[in-house]
């Protein structure tokens, strides 16, 4: 087609567009126009057909006279034919052009709407029966002529009908022409031109540069492939384009969730005349039901529905899909679950490609144990291609390629492309160009190395960096002395939560994992950045403390001059800086002083002015009152910019009071000046305020108001290249987050923050009336307790804009017996080990972990082999062996069959975490601090979760933890003769027992019941 026909092409689907723009959505307007572009297809594709069959007839098909007895016996053999070869039969009134020419392209007044309908319903009855009956179901049901989106009245509708068919008439699909593909065009014209302003074109479309991509990185050297499947098919764009790049593709393989995309899909291969018997797409939810799992694809390639979430429980282990994996994917997030699936249905000799966000490259938990056993128990994966931010409609995220291949060529290494940077932007959406795909691929096929753009990482490096694929890590797009675990903003998600049962180390990940990555540890701090966050975190009557005590007797006009003040200022919403010092002045003046006439004043008083309004502070007094704020000056004036850990994060922890003032900004009392003594308010910049104009400053702004106010070219530059800073929330389910955030909320979406490509610099806050933006560089991580509320209960714009990350309890990090042991060795290593408290400790770990005489015996023996091993490299089993162990308490065990009681019970939201059981490895008396872990955390969750229900609490810990109290025959109650009280006498009342009374030999006892050990 010549782009002059194209043009034409899309001015008529434009023209049919206008008719019914306002009167629904794009999804609906979509469909409509679709549906009759199909009906015109079918129409014209057989009349071809049979005008071919009539040929020595010498005859058309419009020709044939219907209810004569030639005629009929005519279309019954075309029928035949057509069932067979195209799967559908139309009579020749039934054809497109034969209801346009007897409709009114003027007016619309002959009505059509009862013909049209009979003659869509007639297409899909004339395939019940045949081979190509499931491919045509439902295929019009989405062509809704009685909507009244059409109209109020029939006739309004035909008259849209009418109109919409008469556009559609002038458009010539070019049937007879070989190569021809119009009807291919204006489909995919269609899907894009619509999808561009649709909510949900992500789930059924692929953009075509993307799907280029993807067909040619899987049909390499091919020519000739047996299958190619997409189990998130979508409109089946990205199945075609497969086909593009090959000669023959024997047969497509499709699922696709949703109905309505689905028919879009069995249309989509009709109109590229894909025959009827070569495709099998069938609707149901791929992870739940898949409809060809005993299938093997020469080629799988998908673009799924990113981050989802899917049904994860026990039963899903017993998935050959997932079981050898061990572990499975977040029910928050399913994007690696389908990556798992594809795996499963790849051929042997096959290639897959599939699209994914970039977060399941490097996160930990399941997603990063599933990424492991990948490369290291597989070796299946191939490649790892970056593409650029905001190429997909309606996604901003960053998103990769992955390739697989089980037969890999190079099994040695994995192949890394960066190809973020290389795209044209138009419109806010980024753009492959014919040359970035060139380069992409040929890149690829070749295996090339390039700096800055693709890097071959060998298993062994991969493994060094615990299997982690942040591209960044492999290809350094910034300065050869760029840090990437600390610059980089990919690193993690930019809003995350930790969430899972109590006790699951997710503050402990935060402060172990999170916290170094945002600590820079040989940084120079100038003087000017010290001072200026001693100052931040400062009154202003403390500010002018310090001004005084470095430079004593100063006007306010001096005062103000002073360099910290001028931070001071700076940093502040207050327009009336002078006023403000007058005030705080005469409000924290000596009550002595002559010369201030202010009632209204506030601890601690250590300033004085004298006759010539000269004021000046009382040192001494300041050195007894506040020392904290003596040691900062005292600290500001000894400061040199040697060498020091910068720490790029702020650690809050919020509680059920934690409100918007608190966050973002709000108002406290003040007296301004020393003329109107009336009581006032100052703005107050909340927590996240403070780390947005942090992480402002890293990129080398003095205010936030400073970094909206720049260009944004400049903006986004210096926010991208700056090092990353974090606000680490503990606890975040705990606080209203939607009244903390407030409107705000939408301003930590990637990309609508300072420095992307849609950012939002226009909000105005409600007190200060200040511009706020949230910077680019600035990560939100938080912990959440699902004990206290469920991912599912957070507020819905929380859930859609934060990553959640599951951390369950791991009863494999528990410490073994033979650990303990090690521990006990290592910690007494410089004392006596014949006398105490060496003996004591020995005696008590010794009698926990169940150690075999022998060891016992040779315990010198082994000791002097761990010494030689002072780096500790070496693991436990050299030296001692699980078969040296037999403790009366299997602590791993006990974990395990609590948390599975109150799966059963509550939910494993409600389950124990590992953490409390971890400080067993460094006790010197064991059973002592087992104690203390069910008395002081385990018992008092349980009575949270129960509610007071010690039947269920004694389901979980068994008999010897609950007793019963009182007798029943004992009345306790008042006399009062209305109330029976025989049933409350009789009523058993429980009490939980205190572990920590319990000596150890019943502590064992009733641990051993817990597990339905016999005791001995």
């Amino acid at each position: 087609m010549s782009i002059n026909q194209k043009r034409q092409l899309e001015e008529h689907l434009l023209n049919v567009a206008n008719i019914l723009r306002g009167k629904m959505n794009a999804d609906e307007c979509r469909d409509y126009i679709l549906g009759f572009i199909f009906y015109k297809y079918l129409s014209e594709k057989i009349e071809v057909f049979a005008n071919h069959i009539l040929t020595q007839d010498e005859m058309q098909y419009i020709d044939i006279k219907e209810d004569t007895a030639e005629g009929k016996e005519y279309l019954e053999a075309i029928k035949e034919e057509a069932l067979d070869e195209l799967g559908y039969f139309l009579k020749p009134s039934e054809l497109f052009k034969e209801i346009v020419r007897h409709s009114d392209r003027q007016g619309g007044s002959s009505f059509i709407l009862g013909k049209l309908s009979q003659v869509l319903c007639n297409i899909e009855q004339s395939t019940i029966g045949t081979d190509s009956e499931d491919n045509f179901n439902k295929l019009f049901e989405d062509l809704d002529l009685t909507s009244s989106k059409l109209g109020r009245t029939e006739a309004a509708k035909n008259n849209i009908i009418v109109k919409i068919l008469a556009h559609l008439d002038l458009i010539d699909l070019q049937l007879n022409k070989p190569n021809s593909n119009v009807i291919g065009d204006a489909f995919e014209f269609i899907i894009s031109r619509f999808g561009s302003s649709s909510e949900n074109i992500g789930e059924y479309y692929t953009p075509q540069a993307v799907s280029t991509i993807l067909a040619k990185l899987v049909t390499t050297g091919k020519t000739h492939l047996k299958s190619v499947y997409d189990p998130t098919c979508g409109s089946g764009s990205l199945l075609l384009q497969v086909a593009k790049e090959v000669k023959v593709v024997s047969k497509f393989y499709g699922q696709e969730l949703n109905q309505t995309t689905c028919n879009l899909a069995r249309m989509n291969m009709i109109l590229h005349d894909v025959h009827y018997r070569k495709f099998d797409i069938r609707q149901d939810d791929t992870l739940e039901h898949p409809q060809h799992l005993d299938l093997r694809f020469d080629v799988v390639v998908a673009n799924p529905p990113f981050s989802i979430s899917w049904r994860t429980n026990r039963l899903r282990l017993l998935d050959d899909r997932f079981n050898q994996y061990g572990r499975l994917a977040p029910r928050t997030t399913a994007d690696i679950a389908f990556v798992q699936h594809m795996v499963h249905q790849l051929a042997e000799s096959g290639r897959m490609a599939v699209v994914v966000p970039q977060r399941i490259l490097f996160c930990s938990g399941a997603e990063g144990h599933i990424r492991q056993y990948l490369i290291e128990g597989k070796n299946y994966l191939d490649a790892v291609i970056g593409l650029p931010a905001s190429i997909f409609y309606g996604a901003s995220i960053s998103t990769a390629i992955l390739i697989f291949r089980k037969l890999r060529k190079h099994p040695n290494d994995i192949l890394f492309i960066n190809a973020s940077t290389h795209y044209e932007r138009i419109n806010n959406q980024s753009i492959l160009r014919p040359q970035d795909i060139e380069k992409i691929v040929t890149t690829y096929q070749n295996r090339l190395v390039e700096n800055n753009y693709s890097y071959r990482a060998s298993l062994t490096e991969i493994k060094e960096n615990a299997y982690n694929l942040n591209i960044l890590r492999y290809i350094n797009t910034a300065s050869p002395k760029a840090t990437i675990d600390k610059a980089t903003l990919s690193m993690h998600p930019l809003n995350q939560i930790l969430y899972g049962p109590p006790g699951t180390g997710k503050t402990y990940k935060l402060q172990t994992e999170f916290i170094p990555q945002y600590t820079e540890a040989e940084t120079k701090i100038t003087r000017e950045e010290y001072e200026q966050q001693i100052v931040d975190n400062l009154s202003w009557w403390e500010v002018i403390a310090l001004v005084l005590s470095e430079k004593n007797n100063q006007t306010v006009p001096q005062i103000y001059e002073h360099r910290l003040l001028q931070m001071k200022s700076i940093l502040s919403t207050n327009n009336n800086v002078r006023a403000v010092i007058w005030g705080q002045l005469q409000m924290h003046t000596k009550e002595d002083c002559k010369h201030v006439n202010f009632s209204r004043r506030a601890d601690p008083l250590v300033f004085e002015k004298n006759e010539k309004s000269v004021w000046s502070i009382d040192s001494k007094l300041t050195s007894e009152l506040i020392p904290d704020l003596f040691e900062i000056f005292t600290n500001i004036q000894r400061y040199k910019p040697d060498s020091t850990s910068r720490k790029n994060y702020r650690f809050v922890t919020f509680h059920q009071n934690f409100s918007y003032e608190d966050f973002i900004e709000g108002i406290k009392p003040s007296l301004n000046t020393s003329e109107d003594t009336t009581l006032t308010y100052t703005i107050q910049k909340g927590v996240f305020y403070q780390c947005c104009e942090e992480a402002v400053r890293l990129a080398k702004y003095t205010t936030l108001k400073e970094c909206i106010q720049d260009d944004p070219k400049s903006r986004k530059e210096r926010l991208t290249n700056a090092p990353a800073y974090a606000i680490f929330i503990d606890e975040i389910s705990r606080a209203n987050v939607s009244a903390v955030f407030g409107e705000l909320i939408t301003l930590i979406e990637e990309d609508k923050r300072l420095g992307a490509f849609h950012e939002v610099t226009d909000v105005v806050l409600p007190y200060s009336k200040d511009n706020f933006g949230v910077p680019i560089n600035l990560h939100i991580i938080g912990t959440m307790n699902t004990a206290d509320r469920s991912v599912e209960a957070l507020d819905s714009a929380l859930r859609r804009r934060f990553h959640f990350e599951e951390m369950l309890p791991k009863v494999e990090l528990l410490p073994t017996p033979a650990e303990m042991v090690y521990e006990l060795f290592w910690r007494h290593e410089l004392v006596d080990w014949e006398k105490e408290p060496y003996l004591t400790a020995e005696k008590k770990i010794f009698a926990f972990t169940g150690i075999s005489p022998d060891v016992t015996i040779r315990k010198k023996i082994i000791w002097e082999e761990m010494k030689k091993d002072k780096s500790r490299k070496r693991p436990v089993s050299d030296f001692f062996s699980d078969n040296n162990f037999a403790p009366a308490i299997d602590i791993k065990k006990l974990l395990f069959v609590i948390n599975l009681r109150l799966e059963k019970l509550v939910s494993r939201d409600h389950q124990i975490g590992h953490a409390y059981f971890t400080k067993l490895r460094y006790s010197d008396d064991p059973y002592k601090t087992l104690k203390s872990i069910f008395q002081h955390n385990i018992l008092p969750l349980l009575q949270e979760y129960f509610y007071g229900d010690f039947g269920k609490i004694g389901l979980v810990l068994g008999s010897d933890f609950v007793e019963k109290t009182g007798k029943p025959t004992d009345n306790i109650f008042a006399d009062f003769a209305d109330y029976d009280v025989t049933d409350l006498l009789e009523r058993p009342v429980y009490r939980l027992k205190n572990a920590m009374e319990m000596d150890d030999p019943t502590f064992i006892k009733a641990l051993q019941i817990l597990l339905k050990i016999k005791p001995e």
